[in-house]
């Protein structure tokens, strides 16, 4: 539901801010974003069985070291993934035959993106161990927080001052601030399990 909510939002922000020639550059890069968003729970869902397992036999120790070796990999292949697109963004949007306008925005798009990838993982790798261990309620936090409330908050404020820039920067804005909740709540639980 939020990932419907959200498109619609960002799609109305990029016709009223922007035009088609936005919406074409924001679907273009939103293959990569979604590819990687996919390979994200992937990994999330790989990780849960092993993570409740642990936690039910009290094996905490052994659960904290999962999500870290996972949040690691995800890490390394954002960074890949990132530095692949920062350079060769405007190539990759050639590819749809798309205009030099749309390639432009897209390879800037790139640049100003590339940090999502980089946090984006330990995101959605946090939001998945807290459900793993139990925690509904932090879990709920970082996936509303990272998929509604502040990407529709940004979506709306960042376009209206820096155009297309602010369509960009609205999901690394998101992500970053939910990486820090996120990075919260994991110490607070280490200081409870402690």
């Amino acid at each position: 539901m939020a990932s419907a909510i959200s498109m619609f939002a960002f799609n109305y922000v990029l016709m009223k801010y922007v035009g088609a020639e936005g919406v074409a550059a924001f679907t273009i890069l939103g293959f990569v974003v979604y590819g990687y968003s996919m390979v994200c729970i992937g990994f999330g869902q790989g990780i849960c069985p092993l993570i409740s397992i642990c936690w039910g036999a009290k094996e905490t120790e052994t659960a904290i070291n999962i999500r870290k070796i996972t949040n690691n990999i995800l890490f390394v292949t954002g960074l890949v993934i990132a530095g692949i697109f920062f350079v060769t963004g405007k190539s990759y949007a050639g590819a749809f035959g798309c205009n030099d306008s749309i390639a432009n925005m897209v390879g800037s798009g790139f640049r100003i993106y590339a940090i999502t990838f980089v946090v984006m993982g330990y995101d959605v790798i946090n939001s998945m161990y807290f459900t793993s261990c139990g925690d509904a309620k932090s879990s709920a936090l970082i996936s509303s927080l990272r998929g509604l409330v502040l990407l529709l908050a940004f979506t709306f404020i960042l376009p209206a001052f820096f155009g297309m820039n602010g369509v960009w920067f609205t999901a690394p804005c998101s992500e970053m601030l939910t990486a820090i909740v996120s990075f919260c709540l994991v110490k607070q639980q280490v200081k409870k399990l402690q």
